[in-house]
């Protein structure tokens, strides 16, 4: 129906060409050589001279638009209003040409966006759609963003926090928490949110919106963009990454598709990645197989107060390659992938889908400083103001099954998120497989995250586990149940109390956590020779915006032959600090395998967490080995209380088990 309206009036064409900026109207006749503005069937060309066009209403359906020239001079298309749409069979946007609309805007109402229907639609490199900046536009000094993700002004602060939209946005220090997520994942329909203003300068404005409809295919060798802009300057939060909506047949090209979010600046939080959605024809998208084209929905990552990553909707998994290098988003729509082999380089995504199964018939790499994979990790839409964004599983848990080897290696990192357990049938709330060699390189991680309010955990089973590298290993510290919000306790079994007036206890595990002024600390649980429990989190103080630390979690290896730990190699569970509430307990480390082998500077830590003065210590956390073969030659085995106010957490408890070795009865007669 869409292609037949399209076509309809094309028998009657006439080729309209723009002629200058005399009022930069669409619809002024007085623009164009032929005197008269297009109308339906029209092939419309503006090339011929350096063009600024404003389209302030629908325009007809065309036959052709081609936009843009060849040269050093760019040719834009504006689109105002939000119902504004360009509708023609076929747009050509040629190199400087571009598409872009009216923004920021300053109130709650989304009123500017790029709308085109059309058939065909193609950019030719140097062609572009670019919407930066032009959402919901950041807070002015003092000020919130604008927003439904809006970055917040810390009032005790004085900083601005960044904006969310696909993903949760940079919180600042204490409680200025970030913006939250908002609209869908399969249409996103809504611009970017504005990063808070800080004290002294405004805050960075959210990605605009872009969407095609396309009866055909879309084939993009340019830039299609609605990032959001980092803050003004100090202590700004940054905007949100925009919305980009795909409708076609198919997709194809080698160019970029960006929602990425802003930097925010000294301690403003960065904004989170925004929304990118693609719906195509699935036998016709099979056909054309996986455009050459990169797509990011990237936080702003200033090393400080992080943006999460925004979203990528796909109907299956035609986009994804066995190459994984060009993607970079939570990647939703996708439940099960099965690729013969797969390597993750230099670039960061999510699977977040509840139950998500990757299934690797041969080997899985993940290569580089930028390069991370993260199994599970749903992202809270709603939150306790006083409680940080965690992200977690939802009901059914991540796994990966690897036939052949794992390995992560220059700075490559694997992030598992956790879903909920009952503790008895599964007692895991991840599952990872690998039926050779879990090896970790120099400087590369894995980073287990359990629930954060019920505690189910990641379990991995491996052949071998190999801790080859210095500054390597498996990284559990403060990613097991979440600190206490205000006047509240720490989640878990042993969560520290909140006291009655103010300061809180430390969290317990395998040691008690310890005392504040106001309250006991949190208590002992769980089992010494089998801890399969994360550590518990501090009490909350009794102020706004104050939150104690998060407990470590638990690293839980089961190996059919040996696990490895070369010098500096590093299996770490410690409670999180908090500046103002309880400190968190220790985490746990369960290993088991025929042979475990240590290097001399081998570490196994599951430390509680010190408490701020007046608050309680975390206690220590609980490490068990079960082996067979003994070559740990490390003395490097800590499961430490922190110090605190009153009295500090206790010590946590270690045990190494004997498994024993089989042998041969013979028996005479």
């Amino acid at each position: 129906m869409l292609l037949l309206a399209l076509l309809a009036g094309s028998a009657s064409a006439a080729t309209l060409n723009w002629k200058a900026n005399t009022t930069g109207d669409w619809f002024d006749a007085v623009n164009w050589d032929e005197a008269v503005a297009p109308t339906n069937g029209d092939i419309v060309f503006i090339t011929n001279s350096a063009a600024w066009v404003i389209l302030s209403n629908s325009t007809y359906t065309l036959a052709d638009l081609t936009l843009g020239r060849v040269g050093n001079t760019t040719n834009t298309l504006i689109f105002t209003n939000w119902g504004t749409y360009l509708s023609a069979t076929n747009v050509s946007i040629l190199s400087n040409g571009s598409m872009t609309c009216a923004g920021a805007f300053t109130n709650n109402t989304m009123s500017n966006r790029v709308y085109v229907i059309c058939s065909n639609i193609t950019l030719a490199a140097g062609g572009s759609m670019t919407v930066n900046a032009k959402g919901y536009s950041g807070g002015a000094i003092g000020n919130n963003g604008h927003g439904p993700g809006a970055g917040k002004y810390g009032t005790t602060t004085f900083r601005g926090s960044g904006a969310g939209y696909g993903g949760i946005g940079g919180r600042t220090t204490d409680f200025g928490y970030g913006g939250l997520p908002y609209g869908t994942v399969s249409a996103p329909d809504a611009p970017g949110s504005g990063g808070a203003g800080s004290s002294a300068y405004a805050g960075g404005a959210g990605g605009g919106a872009i969407r095609i409809q396309a009866g055909g295919v879309v084939t993009n060798n340019g830039t299609i963009s609605a990032n959001g802009d980092a803050a003004v300057n100090v202590h700004a939060g940054g905007g949100s990454g925009g919305g980009v909506w795909i409708e076609c047949i198919a997709l194809a090209g080698s160019g970029t598709i960006n929602a990425n979010g802003g930097l925010g600046t000294g301690e403003g939080g960065c904004g989170a990645g925004g929304r990118i959605a693609v719906a195509y024809n699935l036998s016709a998208q099979g056909a054309a197989g996986p455009p050459a084209m990169q797509i990011r929905a990237l936080p702003g990552l200033s090393g400080n107060y992080n943006g999460d990553l925004g979203t990528l909707y796909c109907p299956d998994t035609v986009l994804l390659s066995e190459t994984f290098n060009t993607i970079q988003a939570q990647v939703w729509g996708v439940t099960n992938w099965a690729p013969a082999s797969l390597t993750v380089s230099n670039v960061w995504v999510r699977f977040p889908e509840d139950g998500f199964r990757l299934t690797v018939t041969g080997d899985l790499n993940v290569v580089g400083t930028t390069g991370r994979l993260d199994l599970g990790g749903t992202t809270f839409n709603t939150f306790n103001i006083y409680t940080p964004a965690n992200l977690c599983g939802a009901t059914n848990g991540p796994s990966l099954d690897v036939n052949g080897n794992l390995t992560l290696t220059n700075g490559g990192s694997l992030a598992v998120y956790a879903a909920i357990t009952n503790a008895a049938n599964p007692d895991y709330g991840a599952w990872i497989n690998v039926r050779s060699n879990l090896t970790i390189a120099y400087n590369s991680w894995v980073y287990p995250y359990s629930h954060n309010t019920n505690g189910g955990s990641p379990f991995f089973q491996v052949k071998n586990l190999i801790v080859a590298g210095t500054n390597g290993g498996f990284n559990a510290n403060g990613k097991g149940f979440s600190n206490g919000a205000r006047q509240q306790n720490g989640w878990g079994p042993g969560g520290g109390p909140q006291g009655t007036t103010g300061n809180g206890g430390g969290g317990g595990y395998g040691g008690r956590g310890g005392v504040s002024g106001q309250s006991g600390g949190g208590t002992t649980y769980g089992s010494s020779n089998a801890p399969m429990d994360a550590g518990s989190g501090g009490g909350g103080f009794n102020a706004d915006g104050d939150f104690s630390g998060r407990a470590g979690g638990l690293i839980r290896v089961f190996a059919d032959e040996t696990i490895t730990i070369n010098t500096n190699g590093i299996l770490s569970a410690n409670g999180a600090y908090s500046a103002t509430g309880g400190g968190a307990a220790g985490g746990g480390i369960y290993l088991r395998c025929k042979t475990i082998n240590g290097a001399t500077n081998a570490i196994l830590r599951a430390n509680g967490a010190n408490g701020n003065p007046n608050n309680g210590s975390g206690g220590g956390g609980r490490i068990a080995v079960w082996r067979m073969y003994h070559n740990f030659n490390s003395t490097n085995v800590s499961v430490t209380g922190g110090t605190g106010y009153s009295t500090g957490g206790t010590n946590g408890t270690v045990v190494f088990v004997n498994i024993p070795v089989p042998g041969t009865i013979f028996t005479g007669h």
